[in-house]
């Protein structure tokens, strides 16, 4: 039974993510496809340039089929007679399928109901960049909430809670903390490049021997005028 209960949660994380790519390819978004890990998967795409609209649908089919399987499963389990076990299995498969897609509707980055806020946020502001850092702060609440609903709330309770509720209610909220870091430093980077000029990043260069001494570098740069506010460690070439 557990194995076929980890089998179970394979195929919908599975079709949760061909639902993605099948999405993503209606779109024509280019080299749609499906990377499978330990933690579940994600779908990958190449560079381009996305719409609002587009990006909703593709990261809400992803939950949307899961609810597509879980009444399936349902249906099933209320017009067929099943044995104990394929019963269990079942009904283990239908929710399963309802908790990974409530889940991931939840309108925070890096789950897939975060791209409804990076979406609104995006169509107002007609930047994709600030509607992801809008969303990932939005993500990063959620990751507060489940450690205060998993972890912390049991103990206000007075109640024990469960050593695997706890550790997996912590690694989720640090998976999710480290997703929104890297988005919102790489959605900030990509704000600010615009404003970037190459020549006020660029600095005279000087050719020197190969066996000059760090005061003649130092020399060099008074000469012209420059601060020296750090020193270089070693030789130039």
């Amino acid at each position: 039974m557990g194995l076929s209960c980890a089998v179970a949660i394979a195929v919908a994380v599975l079709i949760h993510e061909v639902a993605h790519a099948m999405t993503a390819r209606a779109f024509k978004w280019p080299d749609a496809h499906i990377v499978l890990t330990l933690m579940g998967g994600h779908t990958q795409f190449g560079s381009f340039k996305a719409k609002p609209g587009a990006s909703l649908w593709v990261a809400l089919s992803g939950p949307l089929s899961n609810f597509v399987l879980a009444g399936l499963g349902w249906l099933v389990m209320e017009n067929i007679q099943l044995g104990v076990y394929p019963n269990l299995l079942l009904d283990f498969f239908v929710y399963a399928n309802l908790l990974l897609g409530a889940f991931n509707a939840l309108p925070g980055l890096p789950l897939d109901g975060g791209r409804l806020v990076e979406s609104i946020v995006w169509k107002a502001t007609g930047s994709q960049f600030k509607g992801t850092i809008a969303s990932c702060w939005v993500g990063r609440v959620i990751a507060v909430g489940i450690v205060f609903y998993f972890v912390l709330l049991p103990f206000l309770r007075g109640q024990q809670p469960q050593i695997i509720t706890v550790v997996v209610g912590i690694m989720v909220a640090m998976f999710m903390w480290q997703a929104t870091t890297q988005l919102i430093g790489h959605s900030k980077m990509m704000l600010n490049l615009p404003t970037v000029i190459a020549s006020d990043l660029m600095s005279p260069a000087s050719a020197m021997v190969s066996h000059a001494m760090v005061s003649d570098v130092l020399s060099r740069k008074a000469a012209r005028g420059e601060k020296s506010s750090w020193l270089i460690p070693r030789a130039c070439r």
